[in-house]
Parts: structure tokens; C-alpha cells; sequence
């Protein structure tokens, strides 16, 4: 079962990775609801195991350090 859900998830990273090597957002050049939808879901995987999976999509990880940063994130997880 945790097999299945390291292939989805790395399925997922993969699709995102290709689209954040074209452009800063998941749907195109500014911060969406296709970015925030999603950021929940990586606040969470980055503190499980699943982090070394997203490490291997530098576009993603880079995605992620730049949007987890934003004032408004930090706030909402209450790291600010």
C-alpha cells in the first residue's frame, strides 16, 4: 500500500515538474487556486518521509520553497 502511494505520488510530482519547468505557477505565470489547492498537501509531505520523494523534482521543490515562504502561508500554518 505505501508502495502505491509513493508511485502516485511521484506521478503527480512528475506531472507538476514539467509544467513548473515551463512556468513560476502550477497554471502559468502568477499564484492561483491550482497552487493553493495543492499546498496544503505538500505542507504535509514535507514533514513526513514523502519529502525525499519531492526532492527528486527540483522544479517542485523550488515551487514549494517559494510559495511556502509567502507572509500569507506562514500565517495559515501558524509559523507567523
Amino acid at each position: 500500500m505505501l508502495e502505491a502511494a509513493t508511485q502516485g505520488l511521484e506521478k503527480a510530482a512528475g506531472i507538476m515538474e514539467k509544467q513548473l519547468a515551463k512556468t513560476a505557477f502550477l497554471a502559468g505565470d502568477q499564484l492561483t487556486l491550482a497552487d493553493i489547492g495543492y499546498m496544503p498537501y505538500l505542507e504535509y509531505a514535507m514533514a513526513t518521509p514523502a519529502k525525499d520523494v519531492i526532492a527528486k523534482f527540483p522544479h517542485v521543490t523550488a515551487w514549494w520553497n517559494k510559495i511556502s515562504e509567502r507572509p500569507t502561508w506562514q500565517k495559515a500554518v501558524g509559523r507567523a
